[in-house]
């Protein structure tokens, strides 16, 4: 008697998209309960909406919170039995749609944010350079580094659900 492996279950782009998606949604969930950790680096404006919130504001930071989780949720999907509730072409297209998204929306606004940082750009409503350093060394990146993951991992998940598993005897 042999015991059936999961093919899909070793792809470590889906296990640290899964940290990343805890970490950065995680953020969210703070800020969504009115915490105050580190909204001061993303913009002012950002920190005055922190401060005097409405409705609106904090159901936003909510659904950011569920999207950003919702990384994680796709990446146990594909690494786990259970996820096979959900047809292959569906977890693919997820994978495929929201990867080079989640990378492209990183990349353009490091592609923005950088030259004005290092001043080759002028910019009239540009933040302050210590908020520009937090997008050029930390927000962007991270959008670049989950875009990064969620491709590698969708690469591995289709390669991987390809194979067939041995016939049990």
């Amino acid at each position: 008697m042999t015991t059936k492996t999961n093919p899909t279950a070793i792809n470590p782009a889906a296990w640290l998209l899964i940290v990343w998606s805890a970490a950065f949604g995680g953020l969210s969930v703070i800020w969504a309960s009115g915490g105050t950790w580190l909204v001061d680096k993303v913009s002012p404006g950002l920190q005055q909406m922190a401060d005097d919130p409405v409705w609106w504001f904090i159901l936003l930071l909510w659904g950011t919170a569920v999207v950003k989780f919702g990384y994680g949720v796709w990446a146990l999907a594909i690494t786990r039995p259970w996820g096979r509730v959900f047809p292959r072409w569906l977890l693919l297209f997820g994978g495929w749609t929201v990867g080079p998204l989640t990378l492209a929306y990183g990349s353009v606004q490091f592609a923005l944010a950088y030259p004005v940082y290092i001043g080759k750009t002028e910019y009239p409503d540009a933040p302050d350079p210590e908020t520009l350093w937090w997008y050029v060394f930390v927000w962007d990146p991270i959008w670049i580094v989950g875009g990064a993951l969620t491709i590698a991992a969708v690469v591995t998940y289709q390669l991987q659900s390809r194979r067939k598993t041995e016939p049990e005897q």
